[in-house]
């Protein structure tokens, strides 16, 4: 029996239905409706006001691999534009993409100052320039902070915020609905949704650069911050006679694995002030105060590693972020301090290098536009 198709729950099933098509399409009626357990003559009326609404098209012919007969798979539609925009410290960084985040155009612009009014007024002038001579459906803005309603910023450690009611006034710059989201959940969604991962049904992304982030699915649902004063786990405390820092207790994850810190114990070591690129060139080479210096650190992101595996059950880890250079120059110190952090009988971690550029972080804020589209379908919607 399919699913009831009354009311409330009518919404809902049609927003499962335009899910599996962006997730998976093109794909066919016959199979969307087996994936969600709805009968033929359900599936035909739901999809019916989407094309109508343009969310979704009916794609080519094609001869369906079990029947033979001829089937019109259902795409989402091509049209549809998104934009997302990651706020860093010291600049703006936008992509364009379409319904599967796939990057379409890019815009880079520096920041004067990480104030709210210079971020907005840059974050809409890229906007715009993305914008031009497109039919935009929605923007998602990501930044390293907290929101608990998907447009003000509750607070940003990183920019010096409080309070800022960043989509309210993004919204009134641009014309444009703005979703607002952690960096890292953000980036987190876009893996979930627009990689091979998009089926899986429990990973944790480990970003290591300016900050440590984790974001992690469970059970298939990106698990979200509660609030500002929950600590992230990058206060993970992994050794506490280690070093101190501002942001954080003793010996924490931020304190081993930041960018920066991995800068100043290397410049430490080597007699000289270094940049985080420096150190990284300098490891790989085999400096002798460079190497011991990345490779501890990386040794530090692999018990972060275990510890996060065994609080969360994960296995499943793909790892990047700018930063995360770490765990490629020291591979072999990562991989014996999770062996070293498990018992010798559990499940061996899937680990995974996925480097990442400013637009990939953008581009996860478009995800997230692209999945409140989704979430927040209503039968009034037109595209």
């Amino acid at each position: 029996m399919g699913m009831n198709e009354t009311g409330t729950q009518t919404i809902d099933t049609a927003r499962a239905v335009a899910r599996a098509v962006v997730l998976h399409g093109p794909i066919s009626r016959s199979e969307v409706a087996r994936r969600l357990g709805l009968s033929p003559a359900s599936m035909t009326r739901l999809a019916k006001p989407l094309i109508e609404q343009r969310l979704l098209v009916e794609a080519d012919a094609i001869a369906d691999p079990v029947h033979g007969r001829l089937v019109r798979p259902l795409d989402v539609a091509p049209t549809l534009r998104f934009i997302g925009v990651k706020i860093a410290v010291d600049a703006v960084h936008g992509v364009l993409t379409d319904a599967r985040a796939s990057i379409l155009a890019r815009v880079d612009e520096a920041l004067p100052t990480s104030t709210p009014d210079d971020v907005v007024r840059v974050a809409a002038a890229v906007i715009a320039r993305l914008a031009e001579g497109e039919t935009v459906h929605s923007v998602g803005v990501s930044l390293g902070g907290h929101t608990d309603d998907h447009s003000s910023v509750v607070l940003s450690r990183s920019l010096g915020w409080r309070q800022v009611p960043l989509g309210e006034r993004l919204t009134a710059e641009s014309g444009l609905p703005v979703i607002v989201e952690n960096d890292v959940t953000a980036l987190t969604v876009a893996q979930h949704l627009f990689s091979a991962d998009r089926d899986s049904q429990r990973f944790a992304l480990v970003t290591v650069g300016v900050g440590v982030g984790c974001g992690l699915v469970i059970n298939g649902d990106v698990v979200r911050q509660l609030d500002a004063a929950s600590p992230s786990p990058s206060m993970l405390i992994l050794n506490p006679s280690g070093p101190t820092v501002p942001e954080g207790p003793r010996g924490s994850a931020l304190a081993y694995l930041a960018s920066s810190n991995v800068a100043i114990a290397a410049s430490a070591a080597c007699g000289r002030l270094l940049s985080f690129d420096e150190v990284i060139e300098l490891a790989r080479a085999g400096d002798p105060g460079a190497l011991p210096v990345v490779t501890e650190a990386a040794a530090y992101l692999g018990r972060f590693i275990a510890s996060i595996a065994t609080m969360s059950y994960v296995t499943r880890f793909i790892l990047s972020g700018e930063g995360i250079a770490i765990a490629e120059v020291g591979a072999d110190a990562m991989h014996a301090a999770i062996s070293e952090s498990r018992p010798s009988w559990s499940t061996e971690l899937d680990t995974e290098i996925v480097p990442t550029t400013m637009s990939d972080w953008a581009r996860g804020a478009a995800s997230v536009a692209i999945w409140a589209m989704i979430e927040r379908y209503s039968a009034d919607d037109r595209w």
